[in-house]
């Protein structure tokens, strides 16, 4: 089947949106709470080796419902770097630029099919 320009023109409007929301909403907001609330938490309470990995842990293990390895496992990694950033520069506002662009790409941007 040949895709018209026309199809691709009336996705339009939902590929800007889910990118806004990505971009202004879903990342800030995930970062907010992991990191400048639980990993800032468990660092304060177990150390900052021990806080980073509970934390990792925990991001990992709420994608497990889903039963899909590659989700779990890019969870895994995205908190980890995401993690040991914030850890490193005891700063939220890089981690979450860096957020909401990394999700606003592979989610509305260039999408894995």
């Amino acid at each position: 089947m040949k895709e018209h320009a026309s199809d691709w023109k009336a996705g339009t409007g939902t590929v800007l949106l889910a990118a806004l929301l990505l971009f202004f909403v879903t990342g800030p907001c995930e970062e907010i709470y992991w990191r400048g609330y639980l990993q800032k938490k468990l660092m304060r309470r177990f150390g900052s080796a021990g806080g980073w990995l509970m934390a990792a842990l925990v991001y990992a293990g709420v994608h497990l419902w889903s039963l899909n390895f590659m989700l779990v496992g890019a969870a895994a990694v995205a908190w980890a770097f995401w993690g040991a950033m914030y850890w490193r520069l005891n700063d939220i506002s890089a981690v979450i630029i860096s957020h909401a662009i990394w999700s606003t790409f592979i989610f509305a941007v260039m999408p894995i099919p």
